[in-house]
C-alpha cells in the first residue's frame, strides 16, 4: 500500500517524478520499509526491489556524512518526534556517489508514541557541488521554498534586509499580519538579544554567498521573546549575483527555555555549594580565632585596667578602641557562625544618629589619606531603625571599601542619613515597586563607576567588576540578603568614570528611645568572691592566666591548668577541692563534656562553666542537659566573667573550699 506523506499532500505525483523526489514510509511497528518507484531510481535498484531498514541503510557509506549521519537521524525522530531536514552521501547499487536531501517527519500513534517515519529523497548532487546551472537551482530553490512552507518558518528578504515575502508559519509566531511585514526590515521582529558583532559577521557570511546557520531570538508584535534555530542561504542568480536571502526557521523556544532554567538550577547549585563551603570554612575556623581574639581582648581589658590605676586617660581611650573593635569582631564571628548553622540574628532597635558617628572612628584607619570623608547626617529627630549593630557594620563596611576600591587614585566618599518618603520607586536587587517611609542611609562615591551593562548583575553572589583576587563578589549580595531580610530596599546610581551612588533603605521604627541610655556602659567593678576556690582549664595557656588576672581584685583563689591530666591529678591527689570549674570544651585529647564526667566518677559534685569559642554540641539552650552551670562565649569579657561566676556561685550556694 502506498503510503500517504503528510507534508506533501498537495504535491502531484507527476510533479514529484519531475523533480526526482522520492517518497519512502518506515513502519516503526512492522519495520516494513516502502520505496517509491523514484526512491528506486535514485539508489539505482530495479523497479521490484523492495528493501528492509537494514539493507536501506547499507547504501550509505559508514561516515558522519552518511550512515551515521542517518542512523542518528532516524534515532532522534523515533525519540522527540521531530522532522529533519539533512543532506548526506549515498552509493547507489550501480557504485555512483550522489548526494541527497532528506526531509522526513514522524507520524504519532494514539498513544502519543512515534509508529512511523515518513519523507522523500532528492538527489541533490549538481546542487551540493555548485555546479548546477541557474535555470536548475531556482527550480530546486523554488522547490525547497515551497516544502518548507508547508512545515518551516520561512521569510525571503532584499539585499537591503527588507522582507519580501513570509509564510504563515512566520506570521503566526510573529504575531504580524502580513501587509505589516511585507517591506518592513527584518530590524522590525529583533530582540536586541545579540550584539553587533553577531550581525556583522551574518552580514559578512551571506554577503560573502555563504549559508548562515545560528539560533536567533526575535521579538513579536506584543514583545514576547521567541527562539527560532535559523539557516540563512543567499540566493544567486544567472549572473551568479545574489537577488535576495532566503530565511528558514524551526521554533526552539521551549527548547531554549529549557536549557535557560537548567543553566539557573545549576548557577543556583554552585553558589549553594560555594555557600555551604564557606559555612564549613567559617565553623572550622573560629574555635582558633575565638582563642586568639579572647588573647587580644583580654590583654587589652588588663592593660586598660592599669592604664586607669595610672591616670592615663588618653592610653585609655586607644586601648578602649581595641577592646571595641575586639567586640566588633567577637559579633562578626557570631554572626558568620550563625550564618554557617542558618540561624537568625536577634535585632535591636538601633539610632542611625548614634552608630553613623561612632563608624566613622572605625572606617577612618581603612580609607587612605588620599580619600576624603564627607559626614551629613540629620540629628533633628531620632532615625530607628530594627537592625543589628553587626549587621549595621556590615553594610556599611561593605559599602565603604568599594567605594575605597572606585577610587584608587583619591576621591570623595561621602556618608549621610536622613529620613525620606519614597512613592513608587523600583528597588534596584530585587526590582519591586517602593512605597513608603524608611530611614535612608546614603554611600556616594567619586570613583571610576560601574559599567552599565553590569549594573543589573552587582547584586548576584561571586559576582564583581574587580580584577581576579581582588574581590570576593560578596559584599552588594550581603548588603541585597540582609536589607530585604529587614522588609527594606536599596536603590542604585552609577556613571562610569563619575561615581557610583548607593542608598540604603530601612522601614522606620516610630518610637521614642533614650540613647544618652544606650550609651551607658557597664564597667567591672571589684567584686568579693567569697575567697572562692576556682579552677580554669583551657589548652591555649595565656586564657586561664588572662582570666587569672581577670579576678586578681577579686577575694577568690584561681589555680589555671592548660592540661586537663594535670587538674585530675590535683583531684585526684585529694589536696585540692573546687568551688568552681571553668573549662573550654574544645581540647585535644579531652571536651569539657569529658572533664565533666571524670569529675563525677570521681565523686565531686563541683559546678562547671563551659567556654567556648565554637561547638556544635553545646549551645544557650542546652548547656544545662550537658550537667553545666552556665556557658561563656569566647573571648569572655571582664565584666562578663564575674557575673557569670557570681550568678553560679549564688544559685549552687558554694562556700569557700579549702586547699
Amino acid at each position: 500500500m502506498q503510503p500517504s506523506i503528510s507534508i506533501y499532500e498537495d504535491l502531484p505525483r507527476g510533479m514529484m517524478r519531475e523533480f526526482g523526489i522520492g517518497d519512502w514510509h518506515l513502519n516503526l511497528l512492522t519495520n516494513e520499509l516502502y520505496w517509491s518507484p523514484e526512491t528506486k531510481r535514485i539508489h539505482e535498484v530495479a523497479d521490484n526491489y523492495q528493501p528492509n531498514l537494514e539493507e536501506a541503510l547499507s547504501f550509505y557509506p559508514d561516515s558522519k556524512d552518511g550512515r551515521q549521519l542517518i542512523v542518528e537521524t532516524l534515532n532522534q525522530v523515533q525519540k522527540n518526534g521531530e522532522s529533519w531536514d539533512i543532506h548526506c552521501r549515498l552509493t547507489t547499487a550501480k557504485g555512483n556517489e550522489i548526494w541527497v536531501q532528506s526531509l522526513g517527519k514522524a507520524i504519532i500513534g494514539k498513544n502519543e508514541e512515534v509508529i512511523a517515519i515518513e519523507g522523500f529523497f532528492q538527489d541533490v548532487t549538481v546542487l551540493k557541488n555548485a555546479t548546477i546551472d541557474a535555470a536548475k537551482y531556482k527550480q530546486d530553490l523554488a522547490y525547497q521554498q515551497y516544502a518548507f512552507d508547508r512545515h518551516a518558518i520561512v521569510s525571503i528578504g532584499d539585499l537591503e534586509g527588507r522582507i519580501v515575502y513570509a509564510n504563515e508559519k512566520f506570521l503566526d509566531i510573529s504575531g504580524y499580519a502580513r501587509e505589516e511585514l511585507i517591506g518592513l526590515n527584518h530590524n522590525r521582529i529583533s530582540s536586541h538579544y545579540h550584539d553587533w558583532k553577531f550581525w556583522r559577521e551574518f552580514w559578512q557570511q551571506i554577503g560573502a554567498g555563504e549559508v548562515f546557520r545560528s539560533e536567533i531570538c526575535n521579538r513579536t508584535k506584543n514583545g514576547d521573546l521567541y527562539w527560532v534555530d535559523s539557516t540563512v542561504v543567499p540566493y544567486i542568480n544567472d549572473q551568479g549575483d545574489i537577488e535576495r536571502y532566503v530565511s528558514i526557521h524551526t521554533d526552539i523556544t521551549d527548547k531554549k527555555l529549557g536549557e535557560e532554567r537548567e543553566a539557573k538550577l545549576e548557577q543556583r547549585l554552585q553558589q549553594m555549594q560555594k555557600i555551604e563551603a564557606l559555612g564549613q570554612l567559617t565553623g572550622g575556623i573560629a574555635h582558633d580565632f575565638n582563642n586568639m581574639l579572647a588573647v587580644t581582648n583580654g590583654y587589652a581589658e588588663l592593660l586598660k585596667k592599669d592604664l586607669v590605676k595610672l591616670n592615663q586617660p588618653l592610653l585609655v581611650k586607644y586601648v578602649e578602641k581595641i577592646i571595641s573593635s575586639g567586640e566588633r569582631e567577637k559579633e562578626l564571628v557570631t554572626k558568620l557562625l550563625a550564618f554557617a548553622r542558618g540561624d537568625q540574628e536577634t535585632n535591636d532597635i538601633l539610632c542611625v544618629n548614634k552608630t553613623l558617628d561612632s563608624f566613622l572612628d572605625v572606617i577612618r584607619p581603612l580609607i587612605p589619606s588620599a580619600i576624603e570623608i564627607e559626614m551629613n547626617i540629620d540629628k533633628s529627630e531620632q532615625m530607628l531603625v530594627s537592625l543589628s549593630p553587626t549587621s549595621h557594620s556590615q553594610l556599611m563596611m561593605n559599602l565603604c571599601l568599594n567605594a575605597r576600591d572606585a577610587m584608587p587614585t583619591g576621591g570623595t566618599l561621602s556618608i549621610s542619613a536622613d529620613t525620606t518618603h519614597i512613592h513608587r520607586a523600583s528597588c534596584a536587587s530585587c526590582h519591586q515597586l517602593i512605597e513608603g517611609d524608611f530611614v535612608r542611609i546614603t554611600v556616594r562615591d567619586t570613583g571610576m563607576g560601574i559599567p552599565a551593562d553590569k549594573l543589573n548583575m552587582v547584586f548576584e553572589p561571586f559576582f564583581t567588576t574587580k580584577a581576579i583576587g581582588k574581590g570576593s563578589g560578596m559584599g552588594l549580595a550581603v548588603v541585597h540578603g540582609l536589607l530585604h531580610s529587614l522588609g527594606g530596599h536599596v536603590m542604585l546610581t552609577s556613571v562610569e568614570d563619575m561615581g557610583t551612588r548607593v542608598e540604603l533603605l530601612f522601614p522606620r521604627v516610630n518610637q521614642n528611645i533614650s540613647v544618652e541610655a544606650n550609651e551607658i556602659e557597664n564597667e567591672t567593678t571589684a567584686t568579693s568572691l567569697n575567697d572562692s576556690h576556682i579552677a580554669i582549664i583551657d589548652d591555649e595557656p595565656s586564657i586561664p592566666i588572662i582570666m587569672s588576672a581577670f579576678l586578681a581584685d577579686s577575694d577568690a583563689k584561681i589555680d589555671t591548668y592548660d592540661n586537663p591530666t594535670l587538674f585530675f591529678k590535683a583531684l585526684n591527689a585529694r589536696d585540692k577541692t573546687y568551688d568552681l570549674v571553668i573549662t573550654d570544651m574544645m581540647m585535644p585529647n579531652f571536651t569539657g563534656a569529658d572533664i565533666l564526667m571524670e569529675v563525677r566518677k570521681m565523686g565531686f559534685d563541683m559546678p562547671f562553666i563551659a567556654m567556648t569559642g565554637h561547638s556544635d554540641q553545646l549551645n544557650d539552650y542546652n548547656f544545662r542537659e550537658k550537667g553545666f552551670a552556665s556557658l561563656l562565649q569566647k573571648p569572655v569579657a571582664m565584666n562578663e566573667l564575674e557575673r557569670v561566676i557570681l550568678n553560679v556561685l549564688e544559685s549552687t550556694n558554694f562556700g569557700s573550699a579549702s586547699s
